[in-house]
């Protein structure tokens, strides 16, 4: 049997998000154009599994290739309301494949942010007003 690693006396961290950012765990309608792996155009509806100000995770039915780029557009609904923005461009940061869809992540390549009607939670180090 294996000892377990005593993360303090190395010197790590090991609990805490290391990101930048903080995500925030919520399911929104979301609309993904682009090119699959094999070069063929697609537009196809998820909902997003957590979104941060750079970036957002969702599952769709095809593989993404690494480094592709996608545009992404909020769907509104009940629950969200929102007029759609035009969409904005995005980069696969990785697609990884579960039981029956691929799992992707995705970093934005614009300044816009799509999120702009959510609250999203404050960047690390940034404090907020009392």
């Amino acid at each position: 049997m294996r000892d377990s690693v005593a993360w303090d006396e190395l010197g790590i961290d090991a609990m805490p998000d290391r990101r930048r950012e903080s995500r925030l765990t919520i399911g929104i309608p979301i609309e993904i154009t682009g090119f699959s792996k094999d070069g063929k155009f697609f537009a196809e509806k998820s909902i997003t599994s957590n979104v941060s100000e750079s970036g957002c995770s969702f599952r769709l039915h095809r593989m993404l290739e690494r480094g592709g780029v996608i545009a992404i557009k909020i769907l509104p609904n009940n629950q969200f309301p929102v007029p759609p923005d035009d969409p904005l461009l995005y980069q696969v940061i990785y697609a990884t494949k579960d039981e029956k869809n691929w799992y992707v992540g995705a970093a934005k390549l614009q300044e816009a942010s799509i999120w702009s009607a959510l609250a999203l939670p404050a960047e690390r180090g940034e404090r907020q007003a009392s």
